[in-house]
């Protein structure tokens, strides 16, 4: 976003910093402004039978009204439901991971639930991998930057997966993701 537009200082505190040159811009916001062709995010990573990753919440405002499979309950929430629960969260609150089941979009979907509520997804390049984690037992993100209803969707909630994994255990286990060599 341009600095001379009059809701430059406000799109940046919504991507949680006070000056950026573009690519910071991207790389904070995920590269999902209409204008963006991009999406990026930070590589997650495994050391130490620990997994990390931080990532944008996925699908906000694809949540409500639909009913949601997850295991032992369906659950539908309103848009009203779901604000409440995303105006819930403060830095540092924890969001669980819940497997969701015959999602037609993405067979390994990770629901994001506040008490219950889904609030938004895993990430898809991230759900395969944390399906694995949450199908051996439950898991939780953290809270690193939550904005208010004005801002887009997709920056409405910002979380890290600090998480135990077994020996093993990859992030990109398909192969799929090509690094960018810059030398």
């Amino acid at each position: 976003m341009s600095s001379e537009r009059p809701d430059y200082a406000d799109y940046l505190g919504s991507i949680g910093l006070e000056a950026a040159t573009p690519w910071e811009q991207i790389v904070e916001s995920g590269g999902r402004r209409a204008g963006d062709t991009l999406q990026f995010m930070q590589l997650p990573t495994v050391a130490e039978e620990h997994a990390r990753s931080r990532f944008l919440a996925n699908g906000v405002s694809h949540i409500p009204e639909a009913i949601r499979h997850l295991p032992g309950r369906n659950v539908l929430v309103s848009r009203e439901e779901q604000e409440v629960a995303l105006q819930s969260l403060h830095v540092g609150d924890r969001v669980q991971l819940e497997a969701e089941l015959d999602s037609p979009q993405d067979p390994y979907a990770v629901l994001l639930t506040v008490g219950g509520v889904p609030v938004g997804w895993v990430p898809r390049a991230l759900s395969a991998s944390v399906r694995g984690l949450v199908d051996v037992e439950p898991r939780e993100a953290v809270v690193y930057r939550v904005n208010g209803p004005g801002a887009p969707f997709h920056l409405r909630l910002a979380l890290d997966l600090d998480t135990s994994a077994p020996a093993g255990f990859v992030f990109d286990r398909d192969g799929r993701w090509e690094p960018l060599d810059i030398q």
